[in-house]
């Protein structure tokens, strides 16, 4: 995430890991903040609803305004958005690729709105797909893959192996496609929308 950060434009300033607390973990947002050390604050991990989710609660604590919760795509559901102290707080998920994908079509935007951009809006595209999809998804979802040009068109190749907790789908993606949510399994040759990644 700071590499991508980076690519962006942006300085990111590495805090260490909190324990599973949510006092502690407001304690350390209220420091960020306090001391000025960040324009927007960019968490990972701790924003679903497991017994050791503790985000969200630190942010009830610091009396933030929760401004969503949860967002229906695949992967990147679980993730809070707030602004307290007239800063942005994104929670993002804990899972390599659903932080990825969060921050891409959430977190890009903002940060080069905040950084004056006048053009800020993710770039879509219309690409067809190179493989057989064979699954429902009652969700809106994004799958990592690789852009080909064949005879002028352009095709998406979505990686081989996929799932939030994978890294190593991201490290190669050129493209996300969008699948969008209650569409049946889909089949090589159909146009879907995509956005370039980073």
């Amino acid at each position: 995430l700071a590499a991508r950060l980076r690519e962006l434009g942006a300085e990111p300033v590495m805090i260490q890991m909190l324990r599973d607390d949510p006092a502690a973990t407001a304690l350390k947002i209220r420091e960020i903040a306090d001391k000025g050390l960040a324009d927007l604050i960019i968490t990972t991990g701790g924003v679903s609803v497991g017994d050791y989710d503790m985000v969200l609660e630190a942010l009830k604590i610091l009396e933030a305004k929760i401004l969503f919760w949860k967002v229906k795509m695949k992967p990147g559901m679980a993730f809070v958005g707030a602004l307290w102290k007239g800063k942005f707080i994104l929670a993002l998920s804990g899972n390599p690729s659903a932080a990825a994908v969060s921050l891409f079509m959430l977190g890009k935007p903002l940060i080069q709105k905040m950084a004056g951009m006048k053009e800020y809006a993710t770039e879509e595209i219309r690409v067809k797909m190179l493989d057989d999809f064979p699954k429902k998804s009652p969700s809106r979802r994004f799958l990592p893959g690789t852009l080909e040009i064949v005879d002028g068109e352009a095709w998406i190749r979505f990686a081989r192996k996929q799932g939030n907790g994978m890294l190593n789908p991201m490290r190669d993606c050129e493209i996300l496609g969008e699948i969008k949510a209650g569409s049946p399994p889909m089949t090589k040759g159909s146009i879907i929308r995509a956005y370039r990644f980073f």
